[in-house]
């Protein structure tokens, strides 16, 4: 259905010379990515309703997505396989926001943000086969992704003062983030049919 979308679309601006032929793989490919992002963040999103955590899903994407973008780290080697780690991730933090007792929180937290800091302080960012990135690209990402873990940082411990499982859910979002870096560090699978995309969910 995505493919088909994509290539009618593209085909369209191509009958309509909106774009050349060499340009049509090109949008197919971007047409393709949009509707499949959509398509995740719609389900999750779904999700949160259905869940009645429509806070804490808007909290998820905006860490994840924002700080994902930079970091890099595990990459499934599909558009279906990218949504469904997505959909996992989402699930596993809510369940760990929902289900870990208030008492442990506080404790739990100050381990993840050290382990989180750590990796990717040593690691981040990540680039694969087909996002190799400069030295400089490594350098500026690397600022950026720390810039936007402080953000975050910040933001849960506003968020601590209204509800705790907030703030935890950030916590929780940024340490799985750390996690796919490990896992590609240590031979994840890369997304060998994925071509470069600084946008992408699952970049």
């Amino acid at each position: 259905m995505i493919k088909y979308l994509s290539e009618n679309i593209t085909n369209y601006f191509y009958t309509n010379e909106i774009i050349s032929k060499e340009e049509k793989e090109i949008y197919v490919y971007g047409l393709h990515l949009i509707f499949s992002s959509v398509i995740g963040i719609a389900i999750i999103l779904t999700l949160g309703i259905f869940l009645n955590n429509l806070v804490n899903t808007v909290l998820f994407l905006s860490a994840f997505i924002s700080v994902r973008m930079y970091s890099g780290g595990y990459h499934a080697n599909s558009y279906i396989k990218c949504n469904m780690t997505l959909i996992t991730i989402y699930l596993i933090t809510m369940a760990a926001v929902n289900f870990i007792p208030r008492e442990i929180i506080g404790t739990s937290s100050a381990a993840l943000i050290a382990l989180t800091v750590y990796i990717i302080l040593k690691y981040a960012p990540v680039d694969n086969e087909n996002k190799k990135l400069t030295k400089k690209q490594k350098v500026k990402n690397k600022k950026i992704t720390l810039f936007l873990l402080s953000v975050f940082y910040i933001l849960s411990l506003v968020l601590y003062n209204f509800n705790i499982r907030f703030f935890y859910t950030i916590i929780i979002t940024l340490f799985l983030i750390a996690s796919l870096i490990l896992i590609r560090i240590k031979g994840g699978e890369n997304d060998e049919k994925h071509k470069k995309n600084d946008a992408q969910i699952c970049s």
